[in-house]
């Protein structure tokens, strides 16, 4: 009778360390992913306002004629590694939306900069659709002017936000 108890008991201690073993490395897994998806917002931020900030530089650039049109390769290689690689979806929703917006607003600076130097420049330069055109690149890089501090501030607020 007292080998059974005695077998009974070490059954239970057993049991009852496998769960203690299990659990301990369920909480340890839990914390080294917690930690790495920390780290990972904190790189992913950190690169997009590096990016932002040299695109506020390069944007208050005045032109050398004065008339602040300048061909502009804005820096955009932590925007397009966060979309695509998936890591901006780690970030808040603001913070998406606002990356989101601001990589529109440069694609749309590029697109009007390659047709005022392509297809409309190619004509001479003057004519009414370069106008239309220029007015349009100085109406999105003014937002764009103004949309820069406003995002880096958001992204500045997150990375104090992740602790």
């Amino acid at each position: 009778m007292v080998d059974i108890i005695d077998l009974i008991t070490s059954a239970v201690v057993t049991f009852v360390s496998v769960l203690f073993g299990f659990g301990l490395s369920l909480w340890w897994d839990r914390r080294k992913d917690s930690i790495a998806i920390k780290e990972t917002r904190r790189r992913v931020l950190n690169a997009l306002v590096a990016d932002l900030s040299a695109m506020q530089v390069l944007l208050a650039e005045p032109n050398e004629d004065g008339e602040g049109v300048r061909v502009y390769r804005l820096p955009r290689v932590a925007v397009e590694s966060a979309l695509g690689s998936g890591s901006l979806s780690l970030l808040s929703s603001e913070v998406q939306q606002i990356v989101s917006e601001i990589d529109r607003l440069v694609k749309d600076c590029e697109m009007l900069t390659d047709y005022l130097l392509t297809a409309v420049g190619a004509e001479g330069g003057m004519g009414r659709e370069w106008i239309r055109t220029r007015v349009r690149l100085f109406r999105s890089r003014g937002i764009l002017q103004t949309k820069l501090p406003e995002a880096i501030e958001a992204l500045t607020v997150e990375i104090k936000g992740i602790g």
